[in-house]
Parts: structure tokens; sequence; C-alpha cells
């Protein structure tokens, strides 16, 4: 798959996906995020070029009635990363650990079982973006595809309750119709974001959100 191929792959994102992406937080300190997952009652996901990127990742986003430390434990538990990963993935194990980093190799069937994909992914220790958010970003080392790229985003809204989201890029070395690569990435993000719910949560069940008292979202890291 050439380059220029796939910037054909990569029309400017639909005015609807952008406008999903408001604020976090409104003049009269209502949370945008949290109300839009709230009021939808399940995981939401959509196809957008994120801010500094320049290619369509798949993006899912979840709110999960658990503190922000016991999602934490789930992402950096990449021993079990195909628990999370969608049901197409043959396998994911951990290869090494330096530096706080930590490289998975993944393999899955893509076009039917008719190309075996394969990756390394680098994933480098939680960074604090702002007070109560973190990101966990996986690059891809090696591989026998284009691209690969996964950034998990995760906001303490208070003590009780996480915010999650996944933006996920994966591009193969095969031709593939861009309606299929977007899909795959929504579908793959949201299945992700949907497992950690349920594992966080020891339930698939949906929580109703409640506003509780903020107290220190600190508290929760």
């Amino acid at each position: 798959m050439s380059k220029t191929w796939f910037r054909r792959l990569l029309p400017v994102a639909a005015l609807a996906a952008l406008s999903a992406v408001p604020a976090r937080a409104q003049a009269d300190g209502s949370d945008v995020e949290v109300e839009r997952i709230a009021k939808a009652g399940h995981s939401l996901k959509w196809t957008w070029t994120p801010p500094g990127k320049d290619q369509h990742y798949g993006h899912a986003e979840v709110l999960i009635h658990a503190p922000a430390a016991s999602v934490r434990t789930i992402l950096l538990d990449y021993a079990h990363y195909k628990d999370m990963a969608s049901d197409k993935v043959r396998t994911t194990h951990v290869i090494a650990k330096k530096d706080g980093n930590t490289d998975v190799y993944w393999q899955l069937p893509i076009m039917n079982d008719l190309f075996m994909a394969w990756y390394v992914a680098r994933y480098a220790p939680p960074k604090v973006v702002s007070p109560g958010t973190e990101v966990i970003e996986g690059q891809m080392l090696k591989g026998n595809i284009h691209a690969m790229n996964s950034i998990w985003t995760m906001r303490a809204v208070n003590d009780s309750w996480t915010l999650l989201e996944l933006d996920l890029l994966g591009v193969p070395n095969v031709l593939v119709p861009e309606a299929w690569q977007d899909e795959g990435m929504r579908d793959a993000a949201a299945q992700a974001v949907d497992a950690v719910h349920d594992k966080a949560q020891g339930d698939p069940k949906w929580v109703p959100w409640k506003e509780e008292a903020k107290g220190d979202v600190n508290a929760a890291k």
C-alpha cells in the first residue's frame, strides 16, 4: 500500500464527528463528555482525525462506574490484552519490558483469514496530561502492516466514575476499502472500551450516571 493511496483514504472528518467532540466543560460547570455518554446509555464510537494526527482513527468512549485506579490497573495488564481485543485477534503476549515500556506481540488474520497480520507495539508508561487525566500510548515497532497506533485516555470524573477513551489506528499493507477500514477501527475501539468497562465494574450492566460529590479527583489516581 503506497502512502499516496493511503492519503486518498483520509478525507476530512465528517462534521458530525467533529461536533461530537466538544470542550469538556461548559461555562456552567457541566461536563459535556460525561453527559453525552450518559444520555446515550452506552459506549459511543466514530471515526475522526485526532488533534496532532493526519490519519483516520477509530474512536470509542465509555463511562465506567469504577475509580480511575481500577481502570488503570486493567489498562496496564498487558498480559491479558487479548481479553480486551476484538474476537478476530489470534493472540497477544508480552515479549519485553524495559524502562517502564512494555512490548506486546499481536497477531490477527484479516480479509477472511487470507492474510495473517502481526506487529509488535511498545506501550509507554502512563503520562499525566492534566489533573486527573492520563494517557497511555502504544506505537508499532515492527510488523507486516503499514501502521498501528493506540491512545488510551483515562479521566477521573470523581472518586467513583472514570471516563475512558480509545483512539485506534490500524493500517494493513494490502488494499482495503476505506469504509471497511474505518468500520473495523471503530468496532475494535468500541469492543476494547466495553471490555474494560465490564471488567472494571465486574458486571457488563450499564450503571446510570449520577453526579456524586466531586471530591478530589486526584484521590482516584
